[in-house]
């Protein structure tokens, strides 16, 4: 009988997990021996190395078995001296346990991101909270920008809706600052980081980036600490813009004043101004024919002679601030132009004159003076020819002999009446008014009659104007060497009025004007086509919306740092503690610490100088966390080195 004997193989992932079983009994036996050494474990401590490598023998055991339930322990044992290709095995087992380790890298590495994302949550939804305030702060803005400022409701104003939501805006904004730069504290003294960075980070770090999530100060002092090349000087530079929040939020609204409109219920605000559209205020007081001026026409004359200066009429006007519509009245309009002189001179004096009727003589003396005004005549043939209705037309004529020199000056003057339309205003009770056109043609009527559809004046009291101006403008002066005459009062004001004539036909115009519209007739009394609009200042909303940058641009900033410090925190494997205590009181501290804080923690200072000793913090093989002591306080190079480089 013949017999062929055959070689067993076994697939190449059992050589790697029994070469895996076989290193790892190695480092539990290399490990127990190195706790034995140490002396500021507990038996704890010890007692848990053991079970984590009792049971992790005993996973890899379970999950060979797993893997080939069709082979035993015992045939490993057997399959040793089987012959095979070791080579070949070496190289598939070798190749099998890298792709293995990195399928094991990225599924790890996708549990450490998950994970750091939930433990998140909070600073997600403070961002959220802050985005909401934001957005809710820019919609109340939006709405009321331009318009009233608004009364909400008994003691809310829009400044404490404004101040609400800017520090709620804060407050969140704060707590994921405050937050990343607490976690970045465990990230500065982690080992892993200071070995990728090659930075060395102190005990009174701790205490650094404490007060910097706190306060004003203590984020200034991590900014001076960091030099300013640290990714949580970004956390510290946040926490210093948001202690300005309040105070820039009162930049971001302004106030100013607008004239608004006014409604009273009861009375009109801005009735309708003094104007006219008919006049014929004289009156007969006996049976006679003769008809004279109301005392108001003739004081109104007499004022516009004399005075120096002419109020302006000055509506009715319940706020001080009213407009009016462009409206036309029945005014008076005058003009001074100038005539030439004649002069004649013998051996006693001069002769000057401007017409036959208007004249005068003067002496010759230093400082003599004469003065004469006379009224012209409208011939009858073209009075109602005359498509300008006027009410006083004169002369005037002045001379005067100084130092051997002598000045004269003549003027030929005219009063008529016309149509003119006002733009009037008033604000803060101060009254505007302009006249924007003139009309010189005016109608003239043969009978009084109060109901015309045109503007017009009567004929009577053209005529009644006419002749008391005749009378008041037939005058002379006189000063012959410091002996003064004069025939009026009248005369006397006309002759002071001689340097400035046009001024002084402006009062007499305006004073007359003045009169035609307060005591003259309108068609339709009750019209309200020229009424006005009062107004009264109001507050409006003016929003400065450069200031609302500056929110949403801290928002921004501190999303950025919260997802690079979630980064950082991942690539160094550091827990994710931001501000909890607890892990202090969980962690382990090596013996030489221990001993440096024993004789400095009760000294003057002590503490400062035991905040100088290097500082790390690592995860040991059995999972527990050892604050490990690097350098001492002799050593610079916790001063960050790289003055030119960006630490994260």
């Amino acid at each position: 009988m013949h017999t062929s004997t055959r070689q067993a193989t076994f697939p190449s992932s059992v050589e790697a997990d029994k070469r895996r079983l076989a290193f790892d009994i190695h480092a539990m036996i290399s490990s127990l021996q190195v706790l034995e050494n140490v002396q500021f474990f507990s038996p704890y401590h010890v007692s848990s190395f053991t079970n984590s490598f009792t049971l992790r023998i005993m996973y890899s055991t379970v999950e060979l078995q797993r893997r080939h339930p069709h082979r035993s322990t015992t045939a490993f044992s057997r399959g040793l001296s089987f012959n095979h290709d070791g080579a070949t095995d070496e190289e598939n087992a070798s190749q099998e346990e890298s792709n293995h380790l990195l399928s094991e890298k990225i599924e790890r590495g996708r549990r450490a991101y998950l994970v750091a994302l939930q433990w998140w949550a909070d600073e997600y939804k403070s961002a959220i909270i802050c985005g909401l305030s934001i957005i809710i702060l820019s919609i109340v803005l939006w709405y009321f920008d331009g318009k009233l400022v608004p009364r909400l409701s008994t003691g809310l104003d829009l400044d404490m809706v404004v101040i609400g939501l800017v520090t709620v805006c804060r407050v969140a904004m704060g707590n994921i600052v405050e937050a990343c730069i607490s976690q970045y504290a465990w990230i500065w003294i982690a080992k892993s980081h200071q070995l990728r960075t090659k930075t060395v980070a102190r005990l009174e770090d701790f205490k650094l980036f404490d007060e910097a999530s706190r306060g004003f100060l203590g984020s200034v002092a991590l900014i001076w600490r960091m030099k300013g090349l640290h990714l949580s000087c970004i956390g510290a530079a946040i926490i210093i813009l948001t202690h300005g929040f309040e105070t820039f939020s009162q930049q971001m609204v302004d106030y100013i004043e607008r004239p608004v409109i006014f409604e009273n219920d009861t009375e009109r605000s801005a009735p309708v101004n003094y104007r006219s559209d008919h006049w014929d205020n004289v009156e007969q007081r006996d049976w006679s024919t003769n008809l004279t001026l109301q005392l108001s026409t003739k004081a109104a004359i007499y004022t516009g002679v004399i005075a120096n200066e002419i109020p302006v009429l000055e509506p009715p006007c319940s706020t001080g601030n009213c407009t009016w519509p462009v409206f036309p009245s029945i005014a008076v309009c005058g003009e001074c132009t100038r005539k030439p002189v004649t002069a004649q001179c013998g051996p006693d004096g001069c002769f000057y004159s401007i017409s036959p009727h208007t004249s005068v003589n003067v002496l010759h003396g230093d400082g003599n003076e004469a003065f004469s005004m006379h009224p012209i005549a409208e011939h009858p043939s073209t009075r109602d020819q005359s498509s300008t209705a006027y009410l006083s037309k004169f002369e005037v004529v002045a001379a005067s002999e100084h130092k051997s020199t002598t000045n004269s000056t003549g003027f030929e003057c005219a009063l008529w009446v016309c149509m003119k339309a006002y733009e009037t205003s008033m604000s803060d009770g101060h009254l505007s008014q302009s006249i924007i056109a003139k009309w010189n043609e005016t109608q003239l009527e043969t009978e009084t009659n109060a109901h015309l559809e045109e503007y017009a004046i009567s004929t009577r009291a053209v005529k009644t104007i006419r002749s008391f101006m005749d009378n008041l403008t037939d005058g002379w002066y006189q000063d012959d060497s410091g002996r003064v005459s004069f025939s009026s009062d009248w005369a006397e004001a006309i002759h002071d009025a001689l340097p400035a004539m046009s001024d002084w036909m402006s009062r007499l115009t305006l004073s007359l004007s003045n009169e035609f519209r307060k005591q003259g007739q309108l068609h339709e009394v009750h019209d309200a086509k020229y009424e006005g609009s009062a107004t009264k200042m109001a507050n409006f909303v003016k929003v400065r919306w450069f200031w609302m940058m500056y929110p949403p641009l801290c928002l921004v900033i501190s999303i950025y740092y919260l997802f690079a410090t979630i980064l950082a925190g991942v690539r160094d494997d550091v827990a994710i503690w931001k501000g909890d205590s607890m892990p202090m009181l969980f962690s382990c501290i090596h013996p030489d610490i221990l001993r440096l804080g024993s004789g400095m923690m009760d000294t003057h200072k002590g503490l400062d100088e035991l905040g100088r000793h290097g500082i790390a913090l690592a995860k040991d093989e059995s999972g527990n966390w050892v604050f490990e002591p690097t350098v001492g306080p002799e050593d610079h190079r916790g001063r960050l080195r790289r003055v030119f480089g960006w630490r994260d």
